[in-house]
């Protein structure tokens, strides 16, 4: 309903009704992630079953709602490829990091359990963040999914993830 206020006033003749229509309800679709993230941290939610499940459930739908705008973005541009490539990468970035990155965490956990981590193992874990946010940020969905599931994978009862929490919850 709003798409058929907004086409005449801020579309160009150039763009389909059904395009900017699907363009608007595809961005209204997509959720203030962080700040869901950052409330329920403030709460304590965060690792309550209601906690996470909010997260995983708004995590899923701002992916889905990204990948979603990358369509519609290539078919305004008539560049269904791009679109294609955009959710073929997503795809493939998920199944990396849970097959590949997830076992080689919990064996370096495995290994350091008798011991707390140094800044050497935080630092290594900030700059796999940091990379798994530009890897998704390339793809073309926001750069707070790489990083949330890079997250994802590290086990929640580990060493590390204690650390990581206490020293980088500010």
């Amino acid at each position: 309903a709003l798409s058929l206020y907004l086409y005449p006033r801020l579309s160009t003749s150039d763009v389909p009704f059904a395009t900017f229509a699907s363009f608007m309800g595809v961005a209204m679709s997509i959720t203030a992630f962080p700040v869901l993230a950052r409330i329920l941290a403030e709460r304590g939610m965060t690792r309550t079953e209601l906690g996470a499940t909010a997260l995983t459930c708004a995590a899923v739908g701002d992916v889905t709602a990204w990948c979603l705008l990358a369509v519609v973005v290539g078919l305004a541009k008539a560049d269904a490829n791009a679109a294609v490539r955009a959710l073929m990468l997503t795809g493939v970035f998920v199944a990396v990091v849970f097959t590949g990155l997830r076992p080689v965490i919990e064996r370096a956990i495995a290994r350091a359990r008798d011991r707390e981590p140094r800044r050497q193992d935080l630092a290594l874990v900030l700059v796999v963040l940091l990379l798994s946010a530009l890897a998704t940020e390339a793809i073309g969905i926001h750069a707070i999914f790489g990083a949330f599931l890079f997250g994802a994978v590290i086990p929640h009862d580990s060493r590390l993830a204690r650390a990581l929490s206490t020293r980088m919850e500010d």
